[in-house]
């Protein structure tokens, strides 16, 4: 099987390639090969590990990427996925709302209203049996979703994800990259996961599919997202979007997680609303200029970059290290409900600045602002931009599936 490189991240590399028989005898099929990169430490094994036994664990599904076959033993490990050849849905957001050149297909030149809430409902039917399976997705976002044939939505990336079925909970106990701006409250403050935290992730993969797969909290720091969230702050409301739809993504950023709605009733909503798509998404009214891509503390008047560079800074900003500067917030009566379109609480919150930090309730001995205990985390696939040495022919697959 011969393969070519497509990607890479931290710990891994994905490539694209043919194997025979993989699907049915002496046909051959294109695949994606996932492989661990040459010199990865022992944790990043690990988390590779728990990622092929995930895969493992799950049944055929239409939105979520397949699982053919693995190969454990020697070097490079590697996991044999199915190939999605429409890409990532937030690279085909992006570049339908800049206007990337030579991207869209001679019959594809926008996305309708029927186009989002289609992906929207695909989505939500992929996280219902992630979550009736009792997994924990814990990087749900656009970036992470992929793009099958007919444009079919397929969840990949488990690298995060976490199997839960003798548990309630899950609790990180360490430190890395992680996607501050999709994580729930009680993932950013708690270190706690669950499905309804995924629930919120949906929330904003709903706000990148509204605005064309725009940043979420433009010109936010990390530090700002999580002190403002605290504060009771909500993505806002896009000006083409309706109130009912918006809503919907409210409700997914409910502080209290029991108050979250399942991923079957947002399926349901999402297909009911398919019948007047137009109703709830007024593209004309859409403004591109209004979410480009901004630095931490970059005005909207002061970017001056390309539309092709916007949406390439965007891609690598996924995953972010921790603040550098620890944020303290002492809050009483933190019952921070929705936000509606000016962001606010409707809870009483109490603010104490001590040295000019927040104090978030947490202890402090070997926790970082993050609210993740001291310690080597877990990795993510981010691009680094790094030229890559050819890749060595994957030998014979241990297991097939």
């Amino acid at each position: 099987m011969e393969v070519l490189l497509v990607g890479h991240g931290a710990f891994a590399s994905v490539h694209s390639g043919e194997a025979v028989g993989i699907v049915k005898k002496s046909l051959a099929t294109k695949v994606a090969v996932k492989m661990l990169k040459e010199g990865a430490s022992d944790t990043d094994r690990r988390d590779f590990i728990k990622e092929l036994e995930l895969y493992k664990s799950l049944d055929k599904h239409p939105n979520i990427i397949s699982f053919f076959g693995c190969c454990t033993e020697g070097e490079p490990m590697y996991l044999i996925l199915e190939y999605a050849p429409n890409g990532s849905l937030q690279s085909h957001l992006s570049r339908i709302r800049t206007g990337e050149d030579g991207y869209l297909q001679p019959d594809v030149e926008s996305l309708s209203p029927n186009d989002i809430f289609a992906f929207g409902s695909q989505i939500a039917n992929g996280m219902e049996y992630l979550a009736s399976k009792h997994c924990v997705h814990r990087d749900l976002a656009c970036r992470n979703v992929l793009l099958g044939d007919g444009m079919v939505c397929k969840l990949s990336d488990f690298g995060l994800a976490r199997d839960m079925e003798n548990e309630n909970q899950y609790e990180m106990k360490s430190k890395g990259r992680v996607p501050v701006r999709w994580m729930a409250i009680e993932s950013l403050l708690q270190n706690v996961y669950t499905s309804k935290s995924d629930v919120w992730s949906f929330g904003v993969v709903l706000w990148e599919l509204v605005t064309f797969g725009s940043h979420p909290y433009p010109g936010f720091s990390s530090r700002e997202v999580i002190v403002q969230i605290q504060k009771g702050y909500r993505l806002p409301k896009p000006k083409h979007c309706s109130d009912e739809m918006y809503e919907m993504m409210q409700s997914c950023w409910r502080t209290n997680p029991n108050d979250r709605p399942t991923f079957k009733t947002l399926r349901d909503e999402l297909e009911n609303m398919l019948g007047n798509a137009t109703g709830y998404l007024m593209m004309t009214d859409f403004n591109e200029e209004a979410y480009v891509y901004l630095e931490p503390n970059q005005s909207s008047q002061s970017h001056s970059a390309s539309q092709s560079a916007r949406g390439s800074a965007q891609d690598n900003a996924g995953y972010e290290n921790e603040p550098e500067q620890p944020t303290q917030l002492v809050t009483r009566n933190t019952d921070m409900r929705d936000s509606r379109n000016t962001g606010e609480s409707k809870g009483t919150t109490a603010t104490m600045a001590k040295n000019n930090s927040v104090d978030t309730g947490l202890k402090e001995d070997g926790i970082s602002p993050l609210g993740f205990k001291t310690g080597r985390g877990d990795p993510k696939l981010v691009d680094e931009g790094q030229t890559q040495k050819k890749p060595p022919l994957p030998r014979q697959p241990s297991a097939w599936f």
